[in-house]
């Protein structure tokens, strides 16, 4: 289990108390803003859970569908976020083990529901995303000038 925490967040401890009450004894809590990191863990990770946050974007990029858990710390006005149908979405935390089971179990990530719906997103809000974004820029400022 990995939890990266936000650069700002200040609850390490708070995570460290909570997981070893639940048993658990096999975990890293990663705090950085070194996106390196980031899309290490987001790539050797089998399920992403998260809360509007730009890592929920970043993993549907990297080909990941992650768990959006919704009305989190009172954001219940971002639970309409457009990348809402590419993600799994639940409202209670009870539902988080429920949750990671179903993508576990049945592989949703890949999915071919899921993954339409992932590139559908992909493709309306960032277009083409095969490395070439600067070449494109770069051609269409020629053309500008």
């Amino acid at each position: 289990l990995i939890i990266k925490m936000h650069p700002v967040e200040r609850n390490r401890k708070e995570y460290e108390k909570i997981l070893k009450s639940l048993g658990a004894d096999d975990f890293d809590i990663v705090q950085t803003s070194d996106k390196i990191v980031l899309y290490d863990i987001i790539h050797k990770s089998d399920v992403i859970i998260g809360f509007n946050s730009t890592v929920i974007i970043e993993s549907l990029m990297l080909g990941k569908t992650p768990i959006v858990i919704e009305g989190f710390f009172g954001f219940e006005k971002y639970k309409d976020f457009a990348y809402k149908d590419a993600t799994m979405r639940i409202s209670h935390d009870d539902d988080i083990l429920i949750a990671i089971n179903k993508f576990l179990d049945n592989n949703l990530s890949q999915k071919s529901v899921y993954k339409a719906q992932r590139e559908r997103y992909l493709k309306k809000y960032f277009g083409k995303l095969d490395g070439k974004s600067s070449y494109r820029i770069a051609k269409t400022l020629e053309k500008l000038l």
